[in-house]
This record gives structure tokens, sequence and C-alpha cells, in this order.
């Protein structure tokens, strides 16, 4: 087992948690820093609700990586769960918080939850490229 002694400061986000984008407002005065990053083996879905959403798969989401403010982070996580609909252990979250690794770095990302992934294939449309600000 692995302990991290330290507090991860990295959140990847891929939609509208990205600068620029309708949700970027609510996380942004958390962010130290941020860069863009690629997220290999997971493929990205456009959900009719007007929202992305992603799980594992062959291929490659674009986005952006975070650099959270050390003394933010909890603050951050916390604004980020509620944005995700993500509950700390509930089959019902509409979203799970997992570590990934982008570029080599982990850091956390929204992966849809897979209680929910039957919405996903049904009503989900699949963005080839990747990147939800070039979704066609």
């Amino acid at each position: 087992m692995t302990v991290r002694t330290e507090q991860m400061t990295r959140l990847f986000v891929y939609g509208t948690l990205r600068p620029s984008e309708s949700r970027w407002p609510a996380i942004e005065e958390f962010v130290a820093r941020a860069e863009p990053a690629k997220l290999e083996g997971f493929r990205m879905h456009a959900l009719p609700e007007g929202y992305p959403a992603i799980e594992p798969g062959q291929g490659e989401v674009i986005g952006t990586l975070l650099h959270l403010e050390p003394a933010l982070v909890v603050a951050a996580l916390a604004k980020a769960d509620q944005i995700e609909g993500y509950i700390e252990g509930s089959p019902d979250s509409l979203y799970e918080r997992v570590v990934v690794d982008v570029g080599g770095a982990d850091a956390y990302t929204y992966v849809y939850h897979p209680n929910r992934r039957d919405h996903l294939h049904t009503r989900g449309r699949l963005i080839e490229s990747g990147d939800w600000l070039n979704r066609g």
C-alpha cells in the first residue's frame, strides 16, 4: 500500500471547468496556474444535458491541468465535487473523483460513474477529437 505524504495539488479538467468555459469562475480563485494537458486511455462523450463525461477506453482527452493553491486544495476539491455531483462512496454520484497520470504527474479528475455508463452509451455522443472545445 502506498501512503501519500503530500497533498496532491493537481486537477485535470476537460469540460465546463476549463478556463473560459461556463464553470471556470467557480474554481478560478483556487488555481495558481493552468496549462494545456492530455489524458491518455480515456474517451469523451457529450451528454444531452450539455456537459461532457469521460470513461476509460482507447483514446485521449484534451484538457487543462490545474495547479491548485496548496492552502486551498480542500476548498477547491469541495467546490469541484459539488459541481461534478461527486459524493464519496455513494453509488448515486454522477462522477467519481479518481487519480490519473497526466504527462507523468498524478492528478485528480472526474470520470462518469460506472453506475451511469448505460446513459453515457445510449444518450451520449462520442467526441472523436477528445476535446470539448472542438466537439463539432
